[in-house]
């Protein structure tokens, strides 16, 4: 019986997992491989800092599989549950390390496949390393060795696995392009709250957008803000009482003061943003469904961003960046309210794009998207499970179970 080893092991707290990309990429991924192979067992090994974290994040995968699914916890400083107790203990065909920075993967024993999402400080270096210089130079090294010592490294766009593959000097052979999928399964079992739950729960009285995203330097919620406060000034919004829903707080994020600054100089209108932080995933969908649209301003993604298969899985209309990795994958864009990120007013005209859309608008966009709502997590999972055969030393034939 195949055993495939998910290696989260961090060396510091991370908070709210439930809500970043790593943990909800983690969640998808082990479930599909549970799904598509029924003979498959999964160990997943976290670190004492944040075991009660990923337990957490898996509950609701555990509580269903839970014969196949079994977590560990790794303490780097207890000879007993260290990585050598790892090794010794723990035999998998291969591990599968969904972050570039789980640095500690280096001394498992077993091949492992790394999952490089993106290198955004690389695209945005200006940005990003000049305000963590230490952190960075730290990081840099840590991909190196990462990426050397990982038997396979998957991206999941051809830009990434292009620029990052280029800039890391990657062998095509040692690299996999595996696209991500809409979370067609998560979101079937979980239960829709119904729209006056939510807007009490949440505090949303009025019609609103939505952008669920934690903020980082190149999410683009300044620029986001202000278009979206500018058509309210403006006279086709004036009357208007909608809200932008933000899923995270400014207060505590790197662009405190650019956003703290918007809301001073836009104060008349500033109390339709609403911050409502960092929510439950299970309450995610429910968000997606009431909204009248999604906004996706990013200036930045790695693959394609996951907000906008969500949106239109719950059947609300979405606005995006014009990013490369969009591009890629959807054959007409003319069909979505899009704009360039750095552009207020195309921001401004897609925001009043979904307030006010053209007759059949959602049902073309549909039309277009319909074919990335077909591929599900088991069919990505499938992909990961046929790399890990081939990792596998003397490529073990029940990866092929």
């Amino acid at each position: 019986m195949p055993v495939i080893g998910v290696f989260l092991a961090y060396k510091q707290r991370m908070t709210d997992m439930d809500s970043e990309g790593i943990g909800r990429f983690t969640a998808r991924i082990v479930e599909g491989m549970l799904m598509a192979n029924e003979r498959l067992t999964l160990r997943l090994v976290v670190d004492k800092l944040n075991a009660q974290n990923v337990e957490q994040l898996l509950h609701r995968i555990k509580s269903r599989y839970s014969a196949r699914l079994f977590t560990y916890e790794c303490d780097p400083f207890n000879p007993r549950k260290n990585l050598n107790w790892v090794n010794q203990h723990l035999q998998v065909d291969a591990w599968l390390v969904p972050y570039v920075g789980l640095e500690l993967a280096l001394e498992l024993k077993q091949p492992f496949i790394l999952c490089l999402h993106d290198l955004v400080h690389e695209h945005f270096r200006s940005v990003y390393v000049p305000r963590f210089p230490d952190y960075f130079s730290r990081f840099d090294k840590t991909v190196q060795s990462m990426t050397k010592e990982a038997a396979a490294v998957v991206f999941s766009s051809n830009f990434t696995r292009t620029n990052e593959g280029r800039l890391l000097q990657l062998p095509d052979s040692k690299t996999e392009m595996i696209r991500l999928a809409a979370p067609t399964e998560e979101y079937e079992q979980m239960q829709i709250l119904d729209e006056a739950t939510l807007r009490h729960r949440y505090r949303l009285s009025r019609p609103y957008l939505v952008y669920p995203s934690a903020i980082r330097l190149h999410k683009n919620h300044p620029r986001l803000i202000e278009a979206f406060l500018r058509y309210l000034r403006s006279q086709t919004g004036c009357a208007a009482t909608y809200h932008l829903v933000l899923t995270d707080h400014y207060m505590n994020s790197p662009l405190k003061s650019e956003i703290s600054s918007l809301l001073r100089v836009y104060r008349d209108v500033a109390n339709h943003v609403i911050f409502v932080g960092r929510i439950p995933a299970s309450d995610l969908p429910s968000l997606f469904k009431y909204a009248v649209g999604t906004v996706v301003p990013t200036l930045f993604e790695g693959s394609f961003p996951f907000q906008i298969l969500e949106s239109l899985l719950m059947d609300t209309p979405v606005a995006f960046s014009r990013i490369e990795p969009i591009q890629e994958l959807l054959a007409d864009i003319s069909v979505f309210p899009s704009f360039d990120p750095c552009d207020l007013d195309e921001m401004e005209h897609s925001i009043a794009d979904l307030f006010h859309p053209q007759p059949a608008l959602f049902e073309r966009q549909q039309a277009v998207i319909k074919p990335l709502l077909t591929r599900t997590w088991v069919h990505v999972a499938k992909e990961y499970l046929a790399l890990a055969a081939r990792v596998t030393p003397g490529n073990s034939p029940n990866h092929s179970d």
